[in-house]
């Protein structure tokens, strides 16, 4: 994303009209046990694009910015091993724990019952147009940053 943004960013800025979206996650927001290298990277999309979009506004550019937290799409992402090469060891092959298998197959499950891809697309669209920063895809999921700040504010263990 920094490289990207480096590469593109001053061809953006010349136009008169240009927008950035950033893909987070809305795991980007608090932390999730078997995840936490991934929910580290999407908090990094997140906070990069808060200041991307501060530095903008002080500068008076026409650049916007959206950053996309979305909750489940459905989409193959929980099938991110399909294209790996032959003779790779599954994760399925290295931890065979329960709960691990449990978590991997309840993540499946959770993204085959998301958003449809087309529909999020059309949300990012509708932001763009609108110059929105936060893109949510699924708003039912908010009360748990409310309790996960709520957490936060009165020192309150994770």
């Amino acid at each position: 994303m920094i490289n990207g943004l480096t590469a593109f960013l001053p061809t953006l800025l010349a136009q008169d009209e240009a927008h950035v979206v950033n893909t987070a996650s809305f795991g980007g927001f608090f932390p999730t046990r078997g995840l936490g290298p991934y929910g580290a990277a999407k908090a990094a999309v997140i906070s990069l694009s808060e200041s991307l979009y501060m530095e903008l506004q002080d500068a008076g550019s026409a650049v916007g910015v959206t950053v996309l937290c979305p909750g489940p799409v459905a989409t193959a992402i929980a099938d991110d091993e399909r294209n790996l090469p032959a003779g790779m060891v599954r994760r399925a092959e290295l931890d065979t724990a329960p709960q691990m298998v449990a978590r991997r197959d309840q993540n499946a499950e959770r993204m085959e019952a998301g958003k449809p891809p087309a529909e999020v697309a059309a949300m990012v669209l509708t932001a763009i147009r609108e110059r929105q920063f936060y893109l949510h895809t699924a708003p039912d999921l908010l009360p748990l940053l409310d309790a996960r700040f709520d957490r936060i504010r009165t020192s309150r263990n994770p």
